[in-house]
């Protein structure tokens, strides 16, 4: 699926542009409260530039400049000043930060006053084998301040020109992209976003190079913030980057920059890969003799869950082995490419038919697959094919199941590093949510509360993330008798009031700590949010407070695709028994409803039978991505399986 908006360019010389320069901070610029159109923003950009120009020193290089002036209007805006600016290496070469100045203004005494940044609280942290991030906190903000950055990078990676993104979380009052190129260099844009831009042509001669300048611009843009079903937002933010294609030198030679998929999957392994699946090391005994008289299925399973359970992700991404073996088993700790590197490395040595799987991290947005570049690439895990079943395997999260990718692995568009036949291609989530819950329920009128016993299974998601949050719990505690164990936990329901307190005690938790099994768990229920009594007559909301609740796709069009993080499958079961002293006077009308396709599924049936009233409601997703085109039908099964959960059952007191 790809979803790129094509950008629209007035070529016009629109007349604000003179007036777009950063003046001098002033008085009524500090003394403002509120944004003059998003009432709700923290902050806001008041200038943003990039300024990127390939120069010639001895050498050819891109030097790109930023500058950025940010009004910050409450508190929580004070986040805008926690700086974070990725800078690119390799074994050869490695971009460098230059004219680091920040600066922050407040009112003091009536006056402008500035703080200048230390460039001494700058620090460095390396976040993978090619990545160093500088990171640093710009003193003296408070609501009201206002926040001067400017800074240069340096960077000899003449094929990655960054992309600047018009549009932010935060509105934009003026926004300015200058590239600046020798005339013989052939650069292909790649635009996202359709917020209308303006662009400036113009050319100058310097003693090296005759340069095509593109100016372009806009103004007024408005926040597009984050949104929890979306795979990255900054993948449907307004932006432009340029991709270098060729250039074409005065003596006629041409040298062409875009290499190809097959191009960097053989660097791959010139560089690393066969060195690294192939490496040789000593395994535990046990773990060798185990393997020797085993199924496949079996095999598979132990070497994955060997190397899940004694190797820490250090929280470090990348591609590399980087001999592995070292600081591996010197830390039992490292980054997605070790640990990974040693699970292909140890999946292949038995047999199995391993290829990397290489990609971007979530948080770095969609891989782009139309400009093959190994500095796209930041991610790696497995793919192993077991007869007709193909499974994919991630290594660094603890408790998740075999076959299942953590949050941060999953993206589209997967590159399968197969030295022998190198491929780009959509990569099919294979993540689900399996739930099913049964309860029995009695009515506690004096306490206006359901109280409940019941069952709760768990697989997939669903049961990596209620391990995750139980071990964590259990982690200072001796670990005997792993196979049954008993944790309580107290839950306010989204739909809970403040004085109220809806809870839910999980005993004899089954399976805790074996992620290839189905949780199981006995539960103890008080559903207090979904009881209400008035007068003689007690209402319960159909779902009892266990369905939909939260605000879901509020708004009224949506230009990108609704992104679950998995497939989901939920059904619950929940018998209410009638006290004698009631009758029921009023129950919601079963129902079943599909979406277009039969992607999404959702069933309520109720029913009554003497004195027991029996729910049994199910949601149901096949696919975790819903196109544009369907998100209005989408947004209205959503609210019509919300407005069922709010209607009533309803019982009379005799």
């Amino acid at each position: 699926m790809r979803h790129l908006i094509t950008l629209l360019l007035l070529i016009t010389i629109p007349s604000f542009l003179s007036a777009q320069k950063m003046e001098k901070v002033n008085i009524e610029e500090l003394e403002l409260t509120q944004h003059h159109t998003d009432t709700i923003t923290d902050a806001y950009y008041m200038h943003a530039e990039c300024k990127i120009k390939y120069e010639y020193r001895t050498e050819l290089y891109l030097k790109m400049k930023y500058a950025y002036r940010i009004k910050i209007l409450k508190d929580e805006g004070e986040r805008m000043g926690e700086i974070e600016i990725p800078l690119y290496n390799d074994s050869k070469d490695k971009e460098t930060l230059k004219s680091l100045k920040a600066t922050t203004y407040n009112i003091e005494n009536g006056k402008v006053v500035k703080t200048k940044m230390d460039k001494k609280s700058v620090f460095k942290e390396k976040t993978t084998e090619n990545w160093t991030t500088h990171k640093f906190a710009i003193p003296n903000i408070k609501a009201g301040s206002i926040i001067d950055l400017e800074y240069e990078i340096r960077s000899p990676y003449l094929t990655s020109v960054p992309k600047w993104y018009f549009q932010r979380d935060v509105p934009v009052e003026f926004s300015k992209m200058t590239l600046e190129v020798p005339r013989n260099f052939m650069l292909n844009p790649v635009a996202t976003g359709s917020v209308p831009l303006e662009n400036i042509k113009s050319d100058y001669t310097t003693k090296d190079f005759e340069y095509s300048v593109n100016e372009y611009f806009a103004d007024s843009i408005p926040a597009l913030r984050d949104d929890p079903f979306v795979l990255n937002i900054n993948d449907y933010r307004s932006g432009l980057k340029y991709e270098i294609a060729e250039v074409r030198w005065n003596n006629g030679e041409r040298k062409r920059f875009s290499s190809t998929w097959n191009d960097v999957v053989k660097s791959l392994y010139s560089n690393s890969y066969k060195k690294e699946f192939k490496r040789k090391f000593d395994l535990p005994i046990e773990l060798e003799e185990s393997l020797a008289g085993s199924e496949e299925m079996e095999k598979l399973e132990k070497i994955y869950y060997y190397v899940q359970n004694n190797f820490e992700w250090n929280g470090n991404y990348g591609i590399y082995g980087n001999d592995f073996h070292k600081e591996l088993f010197v830390n039992n700790a490292g980054s997605v490419g070790q640990i990974n590197t040693l699970l292909i490395n140890l999946l292949i040595k038995n047999g199995f038919e391993a290829v990397p799987i290489l990609t971007k991290s979530r948080n770095r947005g969609l891989l782009n697959t139309n400009f093959p570049s190994i500095t796209e690439l930041n991610y790696l895990f497995a793919k192993v094919r077991l007869g007709d079943k193909i499974y994919y395997l991630d290594a660094t999260e603890k408790h998740l199941s075999i076959g299942a990718l953590p949050d941060r692995a999953v993206n589209i568009f997967v590159l399968e590093a197969d030295i022998n036949n190198p491929i780009t291609y959509q990569l099919e989530n294979p993540n689900s949510y399996n739930e099913t819950i049964f309860c029995n329920y009695t009515i506690d009128d004096s306490n206006q509360s359901l109280n409940g016993t019941g069952q709760i299974k768990q697989s997939g998601f669903a049961a990596f993330r209620r391990r995750a949050k139980f071990l964590k719990k259990q982690s200072s505690v001796e670990k005997n008798n792993t196979s049954e164990k008993s944790e309580k936990e107290e839950a306010n329901f989204s739909s809970a009031k403040e004085e109220e307190q809806d809870s839910i005690v999980y005993n004899e938790i089954l399976n805790l700590e074996n992620p290839s099994e189905e949780l199981k768990a006995k539960v103890e229920l008080k559903l207090v949010s979904p009881f209400k009594q008035i007068a003689d007559e007690i209402y319960i909301d159909a779902d009892l407070g266990l369905g939909i609740r939260q605000e879901l796709f509020e708004e009224k069009e949506r230009s990108y695709p609704i992104f679950y993080d998995f497939d989901i499958s939920t059904n619950h079961i929940h018998i209410i028994e009638v006290p004698s002293e009631y009758q029921v006077s009023e129950l919601p009308e079963s129902t079943r409803m599909k979406t277009f396709n039969g992607i999404g599924s959702f069933n309520y049936l109720i029913s009554q039978t003497g004195n027991q009233i029996k729910v049994n409601y199910s949601f149901k997703l096949k696919e975790p991505i819903i196109l544009p085109e369907y998100y209005e039908e989408f947004k209205e099964f959503i609210r019509l399986i919300k407005e069922k959960h709010k209607e009533k059952i309803v019982l009379t007191k005799l």
